[in-house]
């Protein structure tokens, strides 16, 4: 009786792994995959510090990390987003290294059009007049 139950069990376990029951998680799931965003989202400070999911990284490591982990010169976005004060031409200037390095989409967020993306600065933004010639 004992014998049976083994090889039941045995069996059991064996459906059941082989019926895909087994998960597996990922530890990375950035705020850019929570937001909606696919993409890896790359952190650029006022100081020019990099941070790669929340962890600060040199601009030639980031390179060959996106590369090579996150597949991104096959086209997987790169998102920039502007933390802490980060200006635009410090944006602009991290892009294009990134574009020469062959990472080709590249996308820059800055406050502002997050912002706007959002929703949420749709009534803060004052209307220009623009004239005619």
């Amino acid at each position: 009786m004992n014998l049976i139950s083994k090889k039941s069990l045995l069996l059991l376990l064996l459906i059941s792994l082989s019926s895909g029951c087994v998960t597996t998680t990922t530890s990375r799931v950035n705020d850019s995959a929570k937001s909606g965003r696919h993409g890896v989202e790359i952190g650029v400070y006022k100081d020019g510090t990099v941070t790669l999911y929340g962890n600060p990284i040199d601009k030639g490591r980031l390179s060959k990390r996106l590369k090579k982990e996150e597949r991104a010169h096959e086209g997987r976005a790169v998102i920039l987003k502007a933390k802490g004060g980060a200006t635009r031409s410090q944006l602009a200037d991290l892009r294009n290294f990134l574009v020469l390095q062959g990472i080709p989409n590249v996308t820059v967020v800055t406050t502002l059009n997050a912002k706007v993306e959002e929703g949420e600065a749709a009534n803060d933004l004052e209307p220009r007049h623009v004239s005619g010639r």
